[in-house]
């Protein structure tokens, strides 16, 4: 579980000091430390939408072709719903319209993954930990099998989130 920074509180002059700085990691759309969620209904390609923006990320190249990426990241992309071979089918169809950088491409697929409880989130934080290129963005597909709460509740979802 992530903790929470240490409590800053500014007076004078300070008072007009930016206390954090989040770099765009796709301008105008995605800032480091974002959480950011797509919501649509069944069927409305988010799963693809999701994956273009992880390809780009890979390779620094303009999100939809026209949202610059600064510069190329590594991307965890955690399939929790569907079939593998859906997956690499996708993959390979986007292969030739989008270039992924492999390198700082990983993937997670695992039916029903609840990253709101203690053992899955441990599991994947040493999984990262181990990696020899840890992700700096993750993307989670689909945030109904990757919560073991409701999506309904707030304090579900800020737990997930928190995490």
């Amino acid at each position: 579980m992530r903790l929470s920074p240490p409590l800053e509180i500014l007076t004078g002059p300070d008072i007009w000091r930016v206390m954090q700085h989040h770099e765009p990691l796709i301008d105008g759309v995605l800032w480091d430390g974002d959480v950011v969620m797509l919501l649509g209904s069944e069927k409305a390609g988010k799963s693809i939408l999701g994956l273009q923006l992880a390809i780009c990320l890979t390779k620094g190249t303009p999100f939809l072709d026209k949202y610059p990426v600064p510069q190329p990241l590594p991307v965890m992309y955690i399939q929790t719903e569907g079939k593998e071979s859906e997956f690499v089918g996708r993959m390979r169809r986007m292969a030739n319209t989008l270039e992924l950088e492999e390198s700082l491409f990983s993937r997670v697929f695992c039916h029903f993954l609840p990253l709101d409880a203690p053992g899955p989130i441990d599991a994947l934080i040493t999984g990262i930990r181990q990696m020899p290129i840890p992700p700096r963005v993750g993307i989670i597909d689909s945030l109904y099998t990757s919560m073991g709460g409701d999506l309904n509740e707030n304090q579900d979802v800020r737990r997930f989130i928190t995490n």
